[in-house]
């Protein structure tokens, strides 16, 4: 599989992750945190909170662009096992991974096991539901069986990626099993741009069922 690090933007991500996490604790800034930010990409995100924070970032490559990459710890990972210790982490981003990860259910109970008793995720994943299909900008074609997704995916991108987007109800029940609780997000930065930083509002005044919105983003309670 290949993977392919985003670095355009990650400023702008990085204020939105920090104003979720900032609204759910009921604090100004996020502060003296042990961090780990998995599936870390060009690090940008990890970077950010650095700069008042202890943080490790995580991934099966090292794709590391950001020019502050010395302020943060590197972990190279190769399973849904993390090589970190019971209760390490107060806080663990994990930002648009959860589809690459093949073993879903393990990954986010390893999550579980890593954060400390008060520790919290931030989740966000691409939702299947959503009609545009978020890797090609095709409609409806991640509406179609598996098999037949994956091939057309491939042809398209011309990648062997084995990718296959999980939809609303989908990531809820496995988020659900691996013993998280959560709170909902997705629709409040749908809604509420400005206060989120987000890019992601919508054109009508409208209110956006939050199953069927292009990106889940919760906050994962242990």
């Amino acid at each position: 599989m290949k993977y392919f690090a985003i670095s355009e933007k990650r400023d702008v991500k990085a204020k939105m992750i920090d104003a979720v996490l900032c609204d759910f604790l009921g604090v100004p800034a996020i502060e003296g945190k042990k961090i780990l930010d998995l599936g870390c990409g060009s690090g940008h995100i990890a970077a950010n909170f650095s700069r008042a924070n202890e943080v490790t970032a995580a991934d099966v490559l090292d794709q590391l662009t950001t020019p502050e990459r010395n302020s943060f710890h590197f972990k190279l990972i190769d399973s849904a096992f993390l090589p970190f210790e019971d209760d390490a982490f107060d806080i663990v981003i994990y930002n648009h991974v959860f589809y690459c990860a093949v073993d879903k259910p393990g990954q986010l109970k390893e999550i579980r096991r890593v954060l400390s008793g008060n520790g919290i995720c931030y989740f966000a994943s691409v939702n299947r539901y959503f009609p545009i299909e978020g890797f090609t900008n095709l409609p409806l074609i991640h509406y179609l069986p598996g098999s037949l997704y994956r091939s057309i995916y491939k042809i398209i991108r011309k990648t062997d990626d084995d990718l296959f987007p999980v939809g609303y109800h989908g990531i809820i029940r496995l988020i659900e099993q691996a013993g998280f609780h959560y709170r909902e997000y997705t629709s409040e930065i749908i809604h509420d741009t400005i206060k989120y930083h987000s890019e992601h509002g919508m054109p009508f005044h409208f209110p956006l069922p939050k199953w069927i919105s292009p990106t889940v983003i919760l906050i994962l309670i242990k």
